[in-house]
This record gives C-alpha cells, sequence and structure tokens, in this order.
C-alpha cells in the first residue's frame, strides 16, 4: 500500500465554496457602472486567476486599472469570509484524514495570501505544510508553475504528488506539473479526459482513496503496466 508523498489541494470551489463570491463582487463592481459580466466571462473566470478575472471586468467595460479592480474584489472577497467560510460538504474531514494518515498536505490556490489567511484562520494553520497563493506566481494556473513550486517547497517530485481541483483550469496546471489529478467538480461538471479520475463529492472520503495514484501515473508514462 503506497501513498502519496503529498497531496495538493485547490482552494475556491475545491474546499470552499467561494468561486461565486469572486463572481459576486466582481458583478457588483460592475454593476455600479451599469456594466455587467457575461455568462461566457464567467465560465472563463472559474479557476483562474485574479489577473485574468481582472481582465475579464475591464473587457467588459471597465475602465479601471488592473490592479484596482484586483485590489476592490479581494478587499470584497475577504469582507465576507469575515462573516463565515462557506467550507464543502465533506472538506473539513477530508483534510484532517489525510494529516492523520501522516500525508503532508499542501494548498495552491489563485487567490491572495491575505484571502487563504482570511479562511486559515477558520480551519488552523496546521493542516497545511506549504501554502502557494496567486500573488506568489508570475504564472497562474492553468500554467503549472503554482504546483512546480508547492511540490519544490515540500521537497517533493510532482509526479509523487496527488492534486484534487474544480475547475479544467486548475486540473490543467496539475497536469501540466506532473501530478495524478482528482477532478471534484462544484459549480461546473469536468469532462472525464480533463482529470485522471472523478469525485462525486469530498464526503466520506479518506487517505485510502488516494493509494497508489502517483506510482500508477509513473508507471504508464514508463510504459509498465500497473
Amino acid at each position: 500500500m503506497t501513498l502519496p508523498r503529498a497531496v495538493l489541494l485547490d482552494l475556491d470551489g475545491t474546499l470552499i465554496d467561494t468561486e461565486e463570491l469572486y463572481l459576486e463582487v466582481a458583478g457588483e463592481l460592475l454593476g455600479a457602472h451599469g456594466l455587467t459580466l457575461s455568462e461566457e466571462a464567467r465560465i472563463a473566470a472559474i479557476g483562474s486567476s485574479m489577473e485574468t478575472l481582472a481582465a475579464l471586468v475591464r473587457a467588459a467595460g471597465l475602465d479601471v486599472p488592473s490592479e484596482v479592480v484586483i485590489e476592490d474584489i479581494v478587499a470584497g472577497v475577504v469582507a465576507r469570509l469575515r462573516e463565515s467560510v462557506p467550507w464543502r460538504d465533506g472538506a473539513r474531514d477530508l483534510l484532517a484524514a489525510l494529516v492523520a494518515a501522516g500525508i503532508r498536505v499542501g494548498l495552491v490556490t489563485m487567490s491572495y495570501r491575505v484571502v487563504v489567511d482570511r479562511v486559515l484562520r477558520d480551519v488552523g494553520f496546521g493542516f497545511f505544510a506549504v501554502v502557494v497563493s496567486g500573488d506568489e506566481v508570475a504564472e497562474g494556473k492553468p500554467a503549472p508553475e503554482a504546483y512546480v513550486r508547492a511540490a519544490g517547497l515540500l521537497g517533493v517530485d510532482p509526479t509523487d504528488c496527488v492534486a484534487v481541483e474544480d475547475s479544467q483550469t486548475g486540473a490543467a496546471s496539475a497536469r501540466s506539473a506532473g501530478m495524478w489529478v482528482i477532478g471534484a467538480p462544484f459549480y461546473r461538471p469536468l469532462p472525464s479526459d480533463a482529470v485522471d479520475e472523478l469525485w462525486d463529492s469530498l464526503v466520506g472520503r479518506q487517505a485510502d482513496d488516494l493509494i497508489n495514484r502517483p506510482l500508477r501515473d509513473r508507471s504508464a508514462r514508463m510504459g509498465i503496466a500497473p
């Protein structure tokens, strides 16, 4: 029985129900100027970087510098999280199960660190061995930088890691880093070919559900039967 050397988890949409918070705040920002975010833009924003969201807001007609858009959206999301952190069902139990099994857990998110810190104050800082946030990388998801950085901080090879993601953008990031990717979609369905396996929920998931994933992936890439 082989466990991954690390499990790397996305935040928004995977552990907490906040993708819609970002879209709500962006919508309010646009609405104050009589503008709206198209459905296509909303879909494109899911799992993407703050820079991408800011670009989508500006493309909708808001003539404000990107850094100002980002600052306003982040402030709005943090304000909402001060009221409550909307955890997905089963998320906190999964974190506890991974830590109890001795698996190091990393958080890899496009949320900025101020948002992440607010969430960590709710769940506790001890669950995550490393955190990589969106303002700590040059290229956001779907680029692999965030996941490669997290693996490097843990001192493990990316192929020894399992990633859990809810979006195609995030799944593409983890896959291009060389990780086994579990899809746990929430806002929108994930195509089966976007991930290595699909979960319909986090509820009831344990460390045993992550056994042998990286080894099976490495074997496949080396042309060896699992």
